[in-house]
């Protein structure tokens, strides 16, 4: 609200958006219904201060809710704490009034990173390897539909770090829309913030 008022740009570090990944894919998703971001790694001794929803989650909440253009009506969630005294692993299952769901894993405790993001779709499945920068496409064979044929998709490997702060000094000299702006900061937020609550209190089973 303060950058509103006083007219300031202010652009939220979900550098996810500029992985060539994504970008090469974004034109291919359209009202996925089943989402499943993994997001893990090793311990690395920093923002032990925090949670790891907070820490990693927060970037795929980001991701599935700017995709879908609404946060979930309901969130279960589980987490431990392994190293720290915050949480170090949490998995979500994310509910949204559109009907899709969402499946979100984030681990700092992991012995080996991975950061993989598939899209099922009513009539394809998405795979995209966000550290590799690759990404691919399932779906039926035209000429037979009884035969499954993945494609894999031409990707430009880039420097997302280097893209974001591009994107925010045009934003600044420009005065165009940032990219991830303080609205889906604070949505990515607010959602965050539910599936710490839904670890500390489970909903009753329906």
């Amino acid at each position: 609200e303060r950058a509103e008022d006083h007219g300031r740009i202010l652009q939220v570090g979900h550098q996810e958006w500029f992985n060539a990944a994504i970008e090469t894919l974004s034109d291919r998703i359209r009202s996925p219904r089943f989402v499943e971001i993994v997001r893990v790694g090793p311990f690395q001794g920093r923002a032990t201060d925090t949670d790891v929803v907070r820490d990693l989650m927060i970037h795929d909440l980001d991701i599935v809710q700017q995709l879908l253009g609404e946060e979930p009506e309901r969130i279960e969630a589980v987490g431990v704490e392994v190293l720290t005294k915050k949480l170090d692993l949490a998995s979500a299952r994310l509910e949204f009034g559109g009907g899709c769901v969402a499946n979100l894993t984030a681990s700092r405790v992991s012995r080996r990173p991975k950061r993989k993001l598939r899209l099922f779709q009513s009539d394809i499945c998405l795979s995209l390897d966000l550290i590799n920068q690759t990404a691919s496409i399932t779906q039926a064979s035209a000429s037979d539909d009884s035969e499954v044929r993945t494609e894999t998709i031409d990707v430009q490997p880039r420097d997302a770090l280097m893209r974001q702060l591009r994107s925010f000094v045009r934003a600044v000299e420009t005065r165009e829309p940032p990219r991830v702006n303080g609205a889906n900061g604070l949505g990515a937020l607010r959602t965050a913030l539910r599936v710490l609550d839904a670890v500390e209190t489970p909903e009753p089973s329906r």
